[in-house]
C-alpha cells in the first residue's frame, strides 16, 4: 500500500473516532442532564402550588428544600467528579455551540443546589461564561431559545 494511501486510511480513521467520540461525549452528557433532572420537574411543580397550601399550614417550601438538600441525584452528582470534568468540558468545547447546549443545560439543573452551584462558582465557571467566545455562544443560544419559546407559546395559544 503506498504511503499516501495509508495517511489517507489513519486520517480516516481518525475521524472516525473523533465523530464517534463527540456522538458518545452528547449522549453521555445527555444522559446527565436526564440524570439529575430527574424529580426536579416534580418539585419545581409543587412549588407553584406551594402558596396556595402555605394558607393552610406550616408546610415547608419544596424549592426552598430543593435549594438546600438537593434532589436525590443532585446530591449524588456533586458527590462525584463530574463537576471538574463538566467545566472542562465547557472550556475545551467554548466554541461548539451542540456542546455548549447541553452542558448549558446541566449547569442550569445543577445551579437549583446550592452544593452545586457553588461548586460551579468554585471552579470559576461564571466568569468562563461571561468571558468573550462563550458569552456570544450563550447570548446566540439563548436568543434561539427565546424565539423558539415564543413560537411555541403562541402554538398553544391558537
Amino acid at each position: 500500500m503506498s504511503p499516501a494511501k495509508t495517511e489517507l486510511l489513519a486520517l480516516e480513521e481518525e475521524v472516525i473516532i473523533n465523530v464517534f467520540s463527540d456522538e458518545l461525549k452528547i449522549s453521555v452528557l445527555e444522559f446527565i442532564h436526564s440524570f439529575i433532572n430527574e424529580g426536579v420537574e416534580e418539585i419545581k411543580l409543587q412549588g407553584e402550588s406551594y402558596e396556595e397550601k402555605k394558607i393552610q399550614g406550616a408546610e415547608s417550601n419544596p424549592i426552598q428544600r430543593l435549594i438546600e438538600k438537593g434532589s436525590k441525584n443532585l446530591r449524588a452528582f456533586d458527590e462525584s467528579e463530574l463537576v471538574e470534568q463538566i467545566v472542562y468540558l465547557m472550556q475545551y468545547y467554548s466554541k461548539n455551540m451542540v456542546f455548549l447546549v447541553k452542558i448549558f443545560e446541566i449547569i442550569l439543573v445543577c445551579g437549583m443546589y446550592r452544593n452545586l452551584a457553588q461548586k460551579f462558582v468554585n471552579y470559576g465557571i461564571l466568569k468562563d461564561m461571561v468571558s468573550g467566545q462563550i458569552c456570544l455562544q450563550l447570548t446566540n443560544i439563548l436568543l434561539r431559545l427565546t424565539l423558539f419559546l415564543k413560537r411555541e407559546i403562541i402554538a398553544q395559544h391558537l
